[in-house]
């Protein structure tokens, strides 16, 4: 199995080149038309998916970061005193409450649920199993998709090794429920 995790610019460039399976990631609300994925043969479906990349408050997406780092885990592309001498006001805790709230858009029904991470799984074993390819994308492909993707490399084993690596910043909180969403999926 190959896995491309893009970002939405990067997908529409993207020509497959074998049995592709697609996976396309937008905010609830998109901020422009949907352009099409490019025209091929190739694709076998190519699903669509609508939640914004946000979490409840009651989750910590960023209790992974270890403060002690001085580019924070990668959140930061320059180290810490350089971005506090711009920041002076910040500190190292405020900094971290302040990513934390870029989450709580509010508790709406556009965050993410396990009901996603279900259609996700179901649309996969019905429209996407036989893929030689599958292409998983949505804005900027930092966050959402690499979660998404992650999870359905442990959840079907298909043993691709560097999705952390590569993608340090997946959100933990999709992660985390299309594992659980998986399990519960793989119980019926």
């Amino acid at each position: 199995m190959k896995l491309e995790i893009l970002s939405f610019d990067e997908a529409l460039k993207f020509i497959p080149k074998n049995k592709t399976y697609g996976i396309r990631i937008y905010d609830s609300i998109p901020n422009t038309p949907i352009p099409e994925l490019v025209q091929s043969n190739n694709w076998i479906a190519i699903k669509e998916y609508f939640f914004n990349d946000g979490w409840p408050r009651s989750w910590k997406e960023y209790s992974w970061v270890d403060k002690n780092d001085e580019y924070f885990s990668g959140l930061l592309d320059e180290p810490w005193n350089k971005f506090h001498e711009r920041n002076p006001g910040l500190t190292k805790e405020s900094f971290l409450d302040y990513l934390e709230s870029q989450g709580h858009y509010s508790e709406r029904g556009d965050l993410f649920n396990e009901k996603f991470a279900r259609q996700i799984l179901s649309d996969y074993e019905k429209f996407g199993n036989g893929a030689k390819t599958i292409l998983i994308h949505c804005n900027r492909g930092k966050n959402r998709s690499p979660a998404v993707g992650k999870a359905m490399n442990e959840i079907y084993r298909w043993k691709i090794n560097d999705l952390e690596k590569r993608f340090p910043l997946y959100r933990r909180y999709i992660y985390n429920l299309m594992i659980k969403g998986g399990e519960e999926f793989r119980k019926k």
